[in-house]
């Protein structure tokens, strides 16, 4: 019995010295993956990972407020034309009000936030020597505030906290940066062309033509010019009677100042050849 008993112990000894073995070996597994499942070909000595971190941030948070600067132009100059425009036709609802100046306060805050954060990294990096004496400090502060003014997700802050490398650290942090700025970038290539296309389509026609807005206004007794050709070119005279209208159309019966009357057709593709006195 006391063998057997010496036995079962000594099973469970080795099953749990397994099992720490396992976890150990996890745990190993895990620490290295981490860089090695990162591949990262940044081909930088530590100095140079510093500044290109650096400068990367810079760049992204500037950016970031000329970004802000535009919106906040091109938003005041529709507000300025909304505001000319409701005021002269109609007064806004309590509702509408509401929605202005939730959008407005969005955008200020937004404009907040971008200054707040370049603010801060200024200071940051002026007391950085202060704060980190050591180098090893210095890239352990420069890669976790610049980790947290991209707001990468939480997955990279879990990486850049778990692994001891703080080389690897710092060339993750600035590899995320730059997908940041890339991504940045595209998205307003994106609006800058979508904004162009959008101008563009606005002198886009779809359909026949229509009549210029002054043409229901012609009536008898009305003085008008007509371009007759190149010859001519414009010849003035007076409509002598009511227009007839015919679907998209008009005819117009005009006397010309040298007696001779004719019946013309006014319509969108001829819009061109008539004008008011």
């Amino acid at each position: 019995i006391a063998t057997s008993s010496s036995t079962s112990s000594s099973s469970k000894q080795n099953k749990k010295d397994s099992d720490t073995d396992d976890e150990d070996d996890d745990a190993t597994t895990t620490t290295t993956t981490i860089e090695e499942e990162e591949s990262l070909d940044y081909d930088l000595n530590e100095s140079e990972l510093m500044r290109s971190l650096i400068s990367s941030v810079t760049n992204m948070l500037q950016k970031n407020l000329d970004r802000n600067d535009n919106y906040d132009e091109n938003n005041s100059d529709d507000n300025n034309n909304n505001s000319s425009t409701t005021s002269s036709s109609t007064t806004l609802s309590p509702l509408e009000i509401s929605i202005l100046e939730e959008h407005n306060l969005s955008t200020r805050w937004k404009r907040e936030d971008a200054e707040e954060s370049m603010a801060t990294w200024q200071v940051f990096l002026t007391e950085l020597i202060d704060m980190a004496p050591s180098k090893s400090e210095q890239q352990y502060a420069v890669a976790m505030m610049a980790a947290e003014l991209a707001q990468v997700s939480n997955d990279v802050r879990i990486k850049i906290l778990v692994t001891t490398d703080a080389v690897w650290r710092l060339r993750y942090v600035l590899k995320q940066i730059q997908q940041t700025i890339l991504m940045e970038q595209a998205k307003q290539l994106t609006q800058d062309i979508v904004k162009k296309t959008d101008e563009s389509s606005r002198d886009l026609k779809v359909g026949t033509p229509s009549l210029p807005l002054w043409a229901k206004f012609i009536k008898k007794g009305i003085e008008l010019e007509y371009y007759w050709n190149e010859e001519f070119e414009w010849c003035r005279g007076t409509v002598v009677e009511d227009p007839i209208a015919i679907a998209n159309e008009m005819v117009v019966t005009v006397l010309f100042d040298d007696g001779e009357t004719h019946k013309l057709p006014f319509n969108g593709d001829q819009k061109a050849r008539w004008r008011p006195l």
